[in-house]
């Protein structure tokens, strides 16, 4: 791996700001805080942290690039799957969509001037956004490319009122799972119990070298209870039968992922929730040779796993383990309508067609590469997965090969 680049002076500075915030956390709290607070702490710390500040995130200039960034053929896409789902599920009634955490604006600029373009605007679209900058740049976006629908785009703070909302809708998130914080843990063998011992992953702050630390200590009974019950559920099996292939297993996990689907879920009377994003099945996400977990950083193109660094500068994320979703779905009284590959689900959504009338109409042999970018095994097409869940009586749409067995 590449060396980390040094920090520019007002870089620096950015960062010494939260990790400043995150010193007084940990002092408040006795000495540690839980790495989830930490996590939670260096993305969402209003004007400080990673998705709050200011700093570009996404495309060439940023520190990762997502689906819409490299074609607007993904919410060309997306547009023809709402199109087809309004018609066969709601005819002439209002059906709106619902964005969660928007990035850039390019994903809801693409599919609405699509669907302009198809004389099928949604009636509303609402998104949800944490972040004053990011907001701002939407709002500048949209406003130029769709003017005469500008007062039909509402942004949220967030879900507990949304304006004018019938309660039927579509709601998209794009690689939002990835950025939940998660909870760091560690599994050691206990040849006494044949149940592995659990430690919690903690953040501390060693004053003297001025560095911050992780430490794992042994979990409460709580953390253990509720983090072996996940565990459990998710694999299908009991913890003594799990294999290691490591003298420790560390991994994460996510808590609070129950109540955070809770409260999306019930702002809908009938529709859907569309998660995009890279993960796996649990019994990939936990398969023994993943023994050091998923967890992974971005900054400025540059993917490692070292999180005590570039404070608020830096991406921090999960895989998902898209079958503790479904399970949380399914407590939700939410159905399983697909879980299928990011590929199958564009090419299910007139994809080729869609990039062979971009082609003839640029002449740009770029368009292939994007095609690449988005379908392909090596690049998102396998890795990023699609799961489809729905509320209400609805008729569902194909979207490729279903691969509920990973689940």
């Amino acid at each position: 791996m590449n060396a980390l680049p040094k920090l520019l002076p007002e870089e620096q500075a950015h960062s010494d700001k939260l990790i400043h915030h995150i010193q007084d956390k940990i002092t408040q709290a006795g000495g540690n805080i839980p790495f989830s607070e930490f996590m939670a702490t260096c993305l969402y710390t209003p004007g400080l942290g990673y998705y709050s500040a200011g700093a570009a995130k996404f495309g060439q200039a940023g520190d990762f690039v997502t689906a819409p960034e490299i074609s607007d053929l993904f919410g060309q896409s997306l547009a023809e799957y709402y199109l087809e789902f309004k018609l066969k599920n709601f005819s002439d009634d209002n059906l709106s969509i619902i964005e969660i955490g928007a990035g850039t604006g390019k994903l809801a600029k693409d599919l609405l001037l699509h669907l302009k373009m198809l004389h099928a605007l949604p009636t509303y679209y609402y998104i949800l956004e944490v972040s004053a900058d990011l907001k701002q740049k939407q709002q500048i976006l949209l406003k130029n490319a769709l003017p005469d629908f500008i007062d039909k785009i509402i942004w949220l703070d967030n879900l507990d009122n949304l304006p004018n909302f019938n309660g039927n809708g579509l709601i998209i998130a794009n690689e939002v799972l990835d950025a939940l914080p998660v909870d760091l843990i560690q599994l050691k063998p206990n040849a006494d119990t044949d149940v592995p011992d659990f430690y919690q992953g903690w953040v501390t702050y060693h004053s003297g070298t001025q560095s911050f630390e992780t430490v794992y200590l042994p979990a409460d009974k709580t953390f253990k209870t509720n983090t072996k019950a996940i565990l459990e559920k998710s694999l299908k099996n009991n913890l003594s039968d799990f294999e290691f292939d490591a003298p420790v297993y560390q991994t994460e996990i996510n808590l609070n992922l129950f109540s955070w689907l809770s409260g999306i879920q019930k702002i809908l009377s009938k529709g859907q929730l569309i998660f995009i994003d890279y993960g796996f099945g649990a019994k990939e996400y936990y398969h023994p040779s993943r023994h050091m977990g998923t967890l992974m950083c971005h900054y400025k193109h540059r993917a490692h796993t070292d999180f005590l660094a570039y404070i608020g500068l830096q991406d921090i994320t999960a895989h998902v383990n898209f079958t503790q979703v479904a399970l949380a779905a399914q407590q939700l009284d939410l159905a399983i309508d697909n879980f299928t590959t990011q590929a199958e689900f564009l090419l299910s959504q007139k994809l080729a067609l869609l990039a062979e009338k971009k082609y003839h109409s640029l002449q740009d042999f770029s368009v292939s590469q994007e095609m690449q970018l988005l379908t392909a095994p090596h690049e998102m097409g396998e890795l990023f997965k699609v799961l489809i869940l729905q509320k209400g009586d609805l008729e569902s749409i194909p979207t490729g090969r279903p691969h509920f067995h990973r689940l």
